[in-house]
């Protein structure tokens, strides 16, 4: 296991990446929108930077969403050659977007609410949350349900599609920045400090794991080969055995600090 840099496409830190097949997302922090239609070989620009982007998916082969600071949410109809703001009168940050497996249902975390679509993207409804400080990323663990992540130790779950929300007792005071559901059951949740935790009955008890790091996890995914895989503030790459209970630390060969990562249909990370 190693990595190699397939291009530098911009200064300054990229945030999240999609990948579609040969089609390869990334958002940079200074809300640039980078794409490449040939498996990562070469990016070309879709949109200049303005504000800076936290959050990037893509619907289909046609629909770019795209969130960050000062409430904005972007949408693209055209594969990304040009955005509208949607009007959802959100405010302060926005973090990483999820589409749940319908194709319609969109979160966007923000400061102590989530905003939900229905509509893949074209409107918004505010949801209060249960607790205040940063929400992060939301993962879908069954039809209805879904976690979400944040600052604090939080971790919080719905059952009715994500308009209701109980706050799961974690035992956990860092950061939370990810988590992926393997199942209805079973999550793993990774974030600052090395924190990983693993539930495997729906988030009534988390149990913390050893990943043999300290610094912040910031992305955890779930591999082709069904491993899970996780990257850090230093560049390292963890890999995750047994639902999340065992982990190996294994060298990137990368020395910077790695925010995202997504597997493509030929078995690769990036």
């Amino acid at each position: 296991v190693g990595a190699s840099p397939v291009s530098k496409i911009a200064t300054g830190s990229l945030n999240q990446i999609v990948v579609r097949g040969e089609s390869i997302w990334v958002g940079a922090r200074d809300g640039s929108i980078y794409r490449s239609t040939d498996g990562g070989e070469s990016f070309k620009r879709q949109k200049k930077g303005k504000l800076q982007l936290f959050g990037l998916e893509v619907i289909g082969d046609r629909v770019v969403l795209a969130a960050g600071y000062d409430g904005v949410i972007l949408r693209s109809v055209d594969a990304g050659r040009r955005f509208q703001e949607i009007e959802n009168g959100a405010s302060g940050y926005l973090f990483v977007i999820t589409v749940a497996a319908d194709g319609k249902t969109v979160f966007v975390p923000g400061t102590g609410v989530l905003w939900l679509s229905r509509d893949a993207g074209e409107s918004f409804r505010k949801v209060n949350m249960p607790v205040g400080g940063y929400l992060l990323h939301v993962a879908q663990a069954a039809e209805k349900a879904f976690y979400a992540v944040g600052h604090n130790g939080v971790i919080l779950r719905s059952n009715n599609g994500g308009i209701k929300w109980a706050q799961l007792k974690t035992n956990v005071k860092r950061p939370f920045c990810r988590i992926v559901a393997l199942s209805e059951d079973v999550a793993v949740a990774v974030g600052d400090g090395g924190t990983i935790v693993t539930t495997s009955n729906g988030g009534d008890t988390w149990t913390k794991r050893r990943s043999g790091v300290s610094a912040d996890i910031e992305d955890v995914i779930v591999g082709n080969d069904g491993r899970l895989y996780a990257v850090t503030a230093r560049g390292d790459l963890l890999i995750g055995e047994n639902q999340g209970k065992r982990w190996s630390v294994m060298p990137s060969g990368a020395t910077t600090h790695l925010w995202s990562m997504n597997p493509t249909d030929r078995g690769e990370l990036m």
